[in-house]
């Protein structure tokens, strides 16, 4: 017999999935924060140490770079053009 008290659990899963249409601005968004806040983090280690962990440095233009275009390709897709 199926427990009742799990069924809105599921009805609210399907509620807070991101329309294909949303999705790629704001995976976007969050990696340029993630890179910005590595980078930032990066920064302030080496000035903190005079060392850089080197993590930071590849992530945070990798980060930055995905970001980028990702909102690059949303912004085209919503004009029309091709993304």
């Amino acid at each position: 017999m199926p427990d009742e008290t799990h069924t809105p659990q599921a009805g609210a899963e399907a509620d807070t999935a991101a329309t294909p249409a949303q999705a790629p601005r704001e995976t976007g968004t969050s990696n340029l924060l993630m890179g910005a806040g590595i980078g930032a983090y990066g920064t302030a280690s080496f000035v903190a140490t005079g060392a850089i962990c080197p993590v930071c440095i590849v992530l945070t233009p990798v980060l930055l770079g995905a970001g980028a275009y990702q909102r690059l390709k949303s912004r085209r897709a919503k004009a029309g053009g091709t993304a």
